[in-house]
């Protein structure tokens, strides 16, 4: 079901979240919809049931916050999801860190979508953890606050993972000119070999 721009707003998203229940939907696009973190809270609960089909949610751009992530965090090991999009939400560190736990004990979870949500060098780090454990195929980080120091976090974990096809870093607004290092870095790995 693709409900993207409907402005459904929180009582929608949990008469929705209803509907789920022992329904045949696999795959439900909500982004765009000002649910807000209360009733993303109550779409987790109805998840955590492990009574929904759903393979694939997008809930991006919905300002569900750290909130709604951790919510959804303590739902996802109880869902067979293969995809998550939490794009624009205004995600931090905190938020991060619970999806990353989460991910890791949701095997189905291979593909990711984190972008816009100024996330930092701190939040690389726990990427990278995740991208070294876990079998991600698809991560999107484009349009957060990564620096150098956090691209090459992601890196490093990204040259490890025999599992990762499609990382997008694009638009990280604090990365400069990475040519030498990268140069340097790639040969490194290379040797390493």
């Amino acid at each position: 079901i693709d409900l993207t721009y409907n402005d459904i707003g929180p009582k929608g998203a949990i008469a929705l979240a209803h509907a789920l229940r022992d329904s045949g939907i696999r795959d439900l696009l909500l982004s765009c919809n000002n649910i807000g973190p209360d009733a993303t809270q109550y779409l987790a609960r109805v998840l955590s049931e492990g009574s929904t089909c759903l393979k694939a949610l997008d809930l991006s751009k919905n300002n569900i916050g750290d909130t709604g992530v951790t919510a959804l965090a303590k739902a996802l090991p109880h869902t067979g999801l293969e995809e998550l999009s939490l794009d624009l939400n205004r995600i931090t560190e905190v938020g991060v860190v619970e999806i990353c736990k989460a991910v890791k004990s949701t095997p189905t979870l291979v593909n990711l979508s984190l972008g816009a949500n100024n996330l930092t060098n701190a939040s690389a780090e726990k990427l990278a953890e995740l991208i070294r454990s876990h079998p991600l195929r698809k991560l999107n980080l484009n349009l957060n606050d990564f620096t150098n120091d956090g691209i090459f976090y992601l890196a490093e974990a990204i040259a490890e993972s025999v599992t990762l096809e499609h990382c997008s870093l694009k638009q990280n607004r604090r990365i400069t000119d990475l040519s030498a290092e990268v140069s340097s870095y790639t040969t490194s790995l290379v040797t390493s070999f």
